[in-house]
């Protein structure tokens, strides 16, 4: 490297004049280092306001005259022109320290070089990617992808080679070391390019999950190291941005309007098309119509004609006034998608707390908008459990800002979801207790009991814990069938399990299949919530009851039952970030907190986009499911011309008649007093039955009675549509 005494530099930058600063020394307790090209500075605290330097060496601005006693400069200033002084002298030039690339430098032009030769390949080639992820290409491909890694190799090692020749330093090795390194810098980036190629093909996600999420994470790490690595200069310290702008909150809002948008578009296309279903989207629609007209939770789906018999559920007597406004279906899936939306509100809230910076904290909330679990708990169907991500958000942040009025309408809101989030309070009540606020936390495990109590014995049908289907109600004792293998014990053979066969109890948690969920759930979080300390305690009934669960539905990225978990993971995540940034691992590495909070969240973001893209909705994939079905992104023109035809077939029905539809057109035809899923008749004024859905089971052999019936009669077929009518209705 060819140096001059005296000449400038940057700090954190290639230091070409005068000494490289020394190699990097033993750290101090609580100290920093400061990066250079030939080595570390160190301070003496983790403050960006302290100074920092050596024994014979300090750092000054270039305006500072030398001296016997320089000027030594704040750890922020590390961005400005600075030279090195040795004992108040500017020392003359000397050879650099290294003169032989590096091993690792080497292997990263060599990885460089072959992911560009194999992503300009699959780009142009993009029906290889299955046989190559096989290797089973033929002779020809294979000798034309050898041709594209040995061009992107002469391509990139002759750029080093130019960049090395254009240094002219005497020294040959020097020269090629720096250009090595230098060029290091964009390869960190470029490596990226191979695990990226690899989830390029098609059904990955399904025919080897678990190799998916390897690749997934090969790609964070590779992004934590870049991104680190990219930063070494910066050094801005946390909380000078926490600062919330119009933009800040113009990009917040743009990203909850395109996820609504989104989401709601998908969730409409899946109702147009018939894939939506009696149960639950009919049964909800039925039983907020209901609602809207005076009959609380009333439902002519459910037994006893009421949700009481389910679950407890009055959250939806808010929605009663925006659903008569349009009383359809479709309003549920619009309001679902718009209130979930909405929880990137206080995730960018809390993400300004844990950070002190409102751009990592719009990452933060984008991050939680990304998740597969939220897209899949969205878009299947509409259920009341799913609302309680954004309220349990807000008690979280209402919680650490200290809001005890907006914590107490949260709270509420929790409760009125459904009977069993007295569950998901007292787990919030854990956490108040861990922190040794005693008088809050008593006063949260009291309410959520006091609530459930009363529910359970004085509305509810059912007072078991975990509701026995006794007295005209519903069991949810199969949810946890492995854990209560006497059905009759309910909850208290639940815990006797775990107490008993904490072995087996294990085995249940960490089935395969479970694992796979824990990864995907997580992943996406860059497993921050594990670094969250007390805070992880919110996360306890979520975790113990999709731990203990053994329906396979339960621990399921695309069933609403993530919902009790999955805010409460997001939610602690910015913490967990902020603990590892400053924890002892980073302090190790000498890499300032600030650097790694913005290193760790770039990669939360690339694992949280490259999950979303192999198990989201947003694009189309093999694994993502809405519930039961996977998810089309857009209809044919066959399936718009049924959708026309079914609506014209229930505006012929009137409004006050009764209906039994098939488990696909229910949802259609719920917004009534009377509606039921065919086969169960029960002297409905109409029946309507899709054909391709009575071809097996109970329905077919009901469609065969009505033909042979003489109380009803066939008015019409329309697109596959039987339309049946009772023949005494006028």
């Amino acid at each position: 490297m060819r140096t001059r005494p005296g000449a400038p530099a940057r700090a954190g930058c290639a230091v070409g004049w005068g000494q490289t600063l020394p190699a990097r020394t033993e750290p101090g307790s609580g100290r920093e280092r400061v990066r250079t090209s030939g080595g570390f500075l160190w301070s003496p605290t983790r403050d960006p306001d302290t100074t920092f330097a050596q024994p014979n060496l300090c750092v000054q601005p270039r305006a500072a005259p030398p001296g016997p006693t320089p000027t030594l400069v704040p750890l922020a200033l590390r961005r400005r022109t600075v030279q090195v002084v040795v004992n108040g002298t500017t020392p003359m030039a000397s050879r650099p320290s290294v003169t032989l690339p590096r091993v690792a430098d080497l292997l990263y032009i060599a990885l460089t070089s072959i992911a560009l030769g194999i992503a300009a390949w699959a780009a142009i080639h993009p029906e290889q990617l299955p046989a190559w992820s096989t290797n089973g290409l033929d002779r020809a491909m294979r000798l034309k992808l050898g041709g594209f890694v040995g061009a992107s190799s002469a391509v990139v090692i002759g750029g080093t080679l130019a960049w090395a020749w254009r240094l002219r330093a005497p020294e040959g090795a020097a020269a090629l070391a720096v250009a090595v390194r230098r060029v290091t810098g964009g390869a960190r980036w470029l490596v990226l390019l191979l695990p990226i190629v690899a989830l390029w093909v098609p059904k990955l996600e399904t025919s080897n999950r678990w190799l998916t999420l390897v690749l997934i994470v090969m790609a964070t790490v590779g992004t934590l190291v870049a991104s680190e690595r990219t930063l070494a200069g910066w050094s801005k310290p946390l909380g000078d941005e926490s600062r919330v702008t119009r933009v800040h909150v113009a990009v917040l809002v743009g990203f909850m309007v395109a996820y609504a948008a989104l989401i709601s578009r998908l969730a409409l296309i899946e109702h147009h098309t018939l894939r939506t279903h009696a149960f639950d989207l009919a049964i909800y629609d039925n039983l907020v119509w209901h609602t809207a007209h005076g009959n609380l939770l009333g439902s002519s789906f459910v037994r006893g004609g009421n949700h009481m018999s389910a679950h407890f559920d009055p959250i939806l007597a808010i929605l009663a006034p925006v659903y008569r406004l349009y009383p359809r279906a479709e309003t549920l899936l619009v309001f679902q998608s718009v209130w979930l939306a909405l929880g990137a509100i206080p995730m960018f809230l809390l993400g300004v707390r844990a950070f002190g910076h409102a751009g990592l904290a719009l990452i933060g909330a984008l991050t939680y908008l990304l998740h597969p679990a939220l897209m899949g708990a969205n878009l299947f169907d509409f259920h009341s459990l799913t609302l309680v991500i954004p309220t349990a958000l807000w008690a979280v942040y209402c919680l650490e800002s200290e809001r005890w009025r907006g914590l107490a309408v949260a709270v509420a809101l929790i409760l009125l979801t459904r009977e069993d989030m007295s569950f998901l309070v007292f787990g919030i009540a854990l956490y108040v207790a861990a922190c040794r606020r005693f008088r809050l936390a008593a006063i949260l495990a009291g309410t959520a009991i006091v609530y459930f109590v009363v529910v359970k014995l004085a509305i509810m049908r059912d007072a078991a814990i975990i509701s026995s289907g006794a007295n005209n109600s519903y069991s949810y004792v199969y949810f946890f069938a492995d854990m209560i293998p006497i059905a009759s014990e309910g909850a208290r053979g639940l815990l006797l399990s775990a107490i008993i066969n904490p072995i087996y109890t294990l085995t249940v948690w960490f089935s395969p299949d479970k694992m796979h969920y824990w990864a995907c759930l997580l992943l996406p979080l860059a497993f921050a919530p594990f670094f969250a300390g007390n805070k992880r305690w919110l996360a306890v009934y979520g975790l113990f009851f999709v731990g203990m669960a053994s329906r396979r539905h339960v621990f399921s990225l695309y069933f609403q039952y993530s919902s009790v978990l999955l805010p409460f993971l997001c939610a602690i995540t910015p913490f967990g970030i902020m603990a590892l940034a400053r924890g002892r691992i980073a302090g190790a590495l000498g890499v300032p907190p600030s650097r790694a909070a913005h290193a760790l969240v770039a990669a939360m973001l690339c694992a949280s986009v490259l999950t979303t893209w192999k198990y989201g909705a947003l694009a189309p994939n093999d694994a993502f499911r809405g519930g039961w079905n996977r998810i089309t992104h857009s209809s044919t023109p066959e399936q718009d011309e049924r959708y026309v035809a079914l609506r014209e077939i229930i505006a012929s029905i009137p409004a006050d008649a009764s209906v039994s539809a098939s488990r696909t057109l229910a949802p259609h035809v719920s917004n009534r007093v009377t509606a039921r899923r065919f086969p169960v008749i029960r002297n409905a004024d109409y029946v309507l039955v899709l054909k391709s859905s009575a071809r097996r089971g109970k329905e077919k052999k009901k469609l065969g009675q009505l033909r042979k019936s003489t109380r009803y009669r066939l008015i019409g077929e329309r697109s596959g549509i039987l339309i049946y009518k009772r023949r005494n209705v006028k």
